[in-house]
């Protein structure tokens, strides 16, 4: 429930035993078995939010019934299961440990920095872009034509602008086709 960075980069995999000694770390590597000493300064200890006691036991909680009800693949085998299995660490600055928690920390707006409208936009649009730069989990909802999709494509913008990822996703496909549709007509598709 930690993941040790050694000179910036993840090393928790490789690591079989580590000790603290003062102002160094002793690191026993398993792929060779050999102790290497490091200045304190040069490893990194983060802690998942799964070292939470209470955190914890809401993950706990949802893989079993992620182990209940979870849909099955051809071979019988339990595909969301499976998935929660493979979860060792959950980053205390993630939705993921927001929801186990219980809290959601909320963010200033001071941390929209720049932004672009490459798609155009209304007030209403211009507002929701910024709440959704500036805030962890926003929800964008309106009727058909409101322009839903023109704001989620100025979210991309702004996003890829600033050096992040994006992941667009939907409960159907036909609402991550129009956004793939719009910006393949501005020439885009390959974001």
């Amino acid at each position: 429930k930690q993941q040790i960075f050694v000179d910036g980069k993840d090393k928790t995999g490789a690591i079989r035993l580590w000790q603290r000694n003062g102002g160094t770390v002793d690191i026993s590597y398993g792929t060779n078995g050999k102790t290497y000493t490091y200045a304190a300064h040069r490893v990194r200890f983060v802690d998942s939010a799964l070292a939470n006691p209470d955190a914890d036991k809401c993950f706990a909680y949802l893989y079993r019934i992620a182990q209940t009800v979870g849909l099955k693949d051809p071979d019988g085998n339990n595909i969301l299961a499976n998935r929660y299995a493979k979860i060792g660490f959950v980053s205390k600055d993630s939705m993921l440990s927001a929801f186990l928690r219980g809290k959601l920390d909320i963010r200033g707006t001071d941390s929209v920095g720049n932004t672009v409208y490459p798609f155009g936009f209304n007030l209403s649009q211009k507002l929701a872009v910024e709440n959704a730069l500036s805030s962890p989990l926003s929800i964008i909802e309106g009727p058909p034509g409101t322009g839903k999709t023109q704001t989620i494509l100025n979210i991309i913008a702004c996003a890829i602008m600033r050096g992040e990822s994006v992941a667009a996703v939907s409960s159907n496909n036909s609402a991550t086709a129009n956004i793939l549709e719009k910006l393949q007509k501005y020439n885009a598709g390959f974001v």
